[in-house]
């Protein structure tokens, strides 16, 4: 009596490949969780350095609507944030006929605390 030749797999070759495609999914899902932290520390920088270009700009337009130019620029906080969880200080150093302009931003990512600092200078003639 001749066997004819079985086609399929083995029991043993379908566990192999069920451990090798989850240990493909765990992959996958764990660094999913990376991207997703990075997504949001990046979101959250962008957005700190969105209000400190905005401080930077109204200051910008303080100093030329002012008589005579940049008297109104002065060390500050904003009262109110423009979003939720982000601290927003400035200094202004006078020099010569310019005024440094120095504005920073602050945020929580998890338990630490980031920065982000912006500097200019504006001229005053």
């Amino acid at each position: 009596m001749t066997q004819r030749p079985r086609n399929g797999f083995t029991i043993v070759e379908v566990l192999i490949a069920i451990i090798m495609l989850s240990i493909g999914v765990l992959a996958l899902a764990s660094s999913s969780g990376a991207v997703t932290r990075m997504m949001n520390f990046g979101r959250m920088k962008t957005d700190a350095t969105a209000i400190a270009q905005s401080v930077l700009e109204q200051m910008r337009y303080e100093a030329m609507e002012s008589t005579p130019k940049c008297t109104s620029l002065a060390s500050g906080t904003l009262t109110t944030p423009p979003k939720r969880g982000f601290t927003t200080s400035w200094t202004v150093t006078p020099d010569g006929t310019s005024r440094d302009i120095t504005v920073t931003v602050s945020y929580q990512i998890g338990p630490q605390t980031k920065t982000e600092t912006l500097t200019t200078s504006i001229f005053c003639l």
